[in-house]
């Protein structure tokens, strides 16, 4: 396959503080780049966020890569980035490994909502790095939405425009 992704990034979105697991968002953002793998063929998948304890004891990033194991895509070709706190850091954290890898074609998975601001944010960085120029990146949303989501995604555009207002990013 000519158009094959190198790596698939799926940004993590947190977890259920009071029962400790991984949100049904966070699940269906790692399904749907298992989904992508599966039809792409052996490519790796990068996991990038918030390395915070779940109740489990695992971090995030750590739970979403036990997921994926369970699904049968192999240990070696599951990366983690779980330094990340917010979107443009999931990007430019990526991207770090991106380069070294020297990877090219791209897939970054995210939730419909939050993935015009992973768009947004991809186009600041390309303006910034040129380094990044080479790399195509593509951007697939997950099929989960729900109102909470869209509230959130609305809250962090404000946060967005205000950073932009006040010279930042």
């Amino acid at each position: 396959m000519k158009d094959r992704y190198n790596v698939i990034v799926v940004l993590s979105g947190g977890y259920n503080k009071k029962t400790g697991k991984l949100t049904r968002d966070v699940v269906s953002r790692v399904k749907k780049g298992y989904d992508i793998w599966k039809t792409q063929g052996r490519q790796f998948i990068l996991f990038s966020g918030d390395n915070d304890n779940l109740k489990n004891g695992l971090t995030i990033t750590e739970d979403m890569k036990l997921l994926l194991l369970k699904l049968g895509v192999p240990y070696d070709l599951i990366k983690t980035e779980p330094n990340s706190k917010d979107t443009w850091e999931n990007l430019t954290m990526s991207l770090e490994i991106i380069k070294r890898m020297r990877w090219k074609r791209v897939c970054v998975v995210s939730n419909r909502a939050h993935i015009l601001r992973a768009r947004y944010y991809w186009k600041r960085i390309k303006k910034i790095d040129s380094s990044v120029n080479n790399i195509n990146i593509d951007f697939s949303g997950s099929s989960y939405l729900n109102w909470w989501s869209i509230v959130w995604e609305i809250l962090a555009w404000g946060k967005t425009i205000l950073n932009r207002l006040l010279g930042k990013r």
